[in-house]
């Protein structure tokens, strides 16, 4: 899983249809939702941390967490 950012929310809003694009099975919904459009380059950022931090800890088995 990767995290991906379009920099630009009113052009890419409008380039690409992203409920079109999952309802045809392009792409699943799942992927759209690590997906952020966004003019903010702090909300970017965010995001990244948010979901490394999400996949770091679904990486982690519970016995490897009950020994850190």
């Amino acid at each position: 899983h990767v995290p991906i950012v379009l920099l630009g929310k009113a052009f890419w809003t409008e380039a690409i249809n992203l409920k079109f694009v999952a309802d045809k099975g392009m792409m699943s919904h799942e992927e759209i939702e690590q997906m952020l459009i966004t003019d903010s380059a702090a909300e970017a950022v965010a995001f990244i941390r948010s979901f490394l931090v999400d996949e770091a800890a679904r990486s982690v088995s519970p016995t490897k967490r009950g020994r850190d």
